[in-house]
């Protein structure tokens, strides 16, 4: 089972204050975000389900029913899993075969639910059934305890979504930067699927506490390239910034700690590596969707609230209910126990990479395929190789 990056001690700094040490403002998506932003809601809406599913409870499984509305609150990932060519179970994995299907068909009847005009609903008998399949098909999940949807999001929707290539995933880098020679060194490079967010002493919104988990590290290191054996404080920053970002809140809450606040969006500017121009590199995040827990074990009940044209929809089991931003994100909003989020990063396009990369390489009429990671210098490189002295930028 994957663990989540949450291995440093925290940083005791004042809120929204970065440390000296956190990575430099990445130009890229800071102009990304001056250029994209203002029209993030708009993209998001474009491709959304028309109208939402109802599901019954059966038998204590709103657990599930949560997750998989969290999913079809996603226009991108409904239209992906829509879109794609009919899957051969002799193929793929059993539990891809019968969790894809599951999703299909709640696809489906909302859908059809739109044309008809009708309130249709998933019944839990077709909920019972499939919870046999899965379990046939090897998930063998508690699903008494309080924070077993969490435990479904790792074993079935992860894989699920690798099977569809969602883009999902990020990459963290460990850096250092020596104080003598300045040289910055790549220490450790992981991908993960999730980001886990601890609770904090104090009820902070979502981005500064995301914020402060980026920054420098307790560990020293000896840089390498120089003669001087001082020891340099190391970093974390994000290389890339996918198009879906799933978030798991710390479940474990005390008495003095609490969840963050939720902001409608997230910008991941200021903790993006500036080392490179990241083609991915748009860093201004939506808030698609989350998923609350109350009670205990045996006794937990989950819902979703999900982002719409119109505002925010409560999705709790068959009870759909259309609910004030402000009685979420408001300053008297009712505290209430999150345990995941969905992020989205509406717009696509990578407009300054873009922009640079044609400068660079004199709007060459060549095809060229974008990398993830696209240094400056090549581009550069490039352009000197093929166009050494005529038309050059950089003289």
């Amino acid at each position: 089972i994957e663990e989540p990056w949450n291995k440093r001690t925290k940083i005791i700094k004042p809120t929204g204050v970065y440390t000296s040490m956190k990575p430099s403002m990445n130009l890229v998506a800071m102009v990304n975000t001056r250029l994209l932003g203002q029209n993030d809601d708009s993209n998001l809406d474009v491709g959304q389900l028309p109208s939402f599913v109802r599901i019954e409870n059966a038998g204590n499984t709103c657990w599930f029913n949560s997750i998989i509305q969290m999913l079809l609150a996603s226009g991108h990932i409904v239209e992906t899993i829509r879109k794609f060519h009919i899957i051969d179970k002799d193929l793929v994995p059993d539990k891809i075969f019968i969790l894809s299907n599951i999703l299909k068909t709640f696809i489906s009847t909302s859908i059809s639910s739109h044309t008809n005009g009708r309130k249709e609903i998933i019944d839990k008998n077709f909920i019972k059934d499939h919870f046999g399949y899965l379990r046939w098909a090897g998930f063998n999940i508690e699903t008494y305890k309080k924070y077993c949807v969490f435990e479904f999001f790792q074993a079935a929707i992860i894989p699920m979504l690798l099977f569809y290539n969602i883009d999902f995933q990020y990459v963290l880098e460990k850096s250092m930067q020596c104080s003598s020679c300045q040289e910055i060194t790549s220490l450790t490079r992981e991908t993960w699927s999730f980001l886990l967010v601890s609770q904090t002493a104090n009820e902070e919104t979502f981005d500064n506490i995301t914020a402060n988990l980026f920054g420098p590290v307790l560990d020293m290191q000896i840089c390498d390239k120089c003669l001087k054996n001082d020891l340099h404080p190391t970093s974390i920053s994000i290389l890339n910034c996918p198009k879906h970002l799933f978030v798991h809140l710390d479940p474990h809450v005390t008495n003095d700690t609490k969840r963050p606040k939720l902001t409608t969006h997230v910008d991941f500017g200021n903790i993006l590596s500036n080392n490179g121009i990241c083609t991915r590199s748009y860093s201004r995040y939506t808030l698609q969707s989350f998923i609350v827990v109350d009670g205990t074990d045996n006794k937990a009940h989950n819902m979703t609230y999900a982002r719409s044209k119109l505002g925010w929809y409560c999705l709790n089991d068959t009870n759909i209910t259309l609910v004030k931003s402000l009685s979420i994100f408001g300053d008297q909003a009712k505290h209430q126990s999150v345990m995941m989020v969905h992020f989205t990063r509406p717009s696509d396009i990578d407009v300054f990479s873009i922009a640079l990369w044609n400068v660079f390489t004199n709007f060459s009429p060549i095809n060229i395929s974008l990398t993830t990671n696209l240094s400056l210098n090549d581009a550069v490189n490039y352009f000197a190789k093929y166009h050494l002295i005529e038309n050059n930028p950089l003289h």
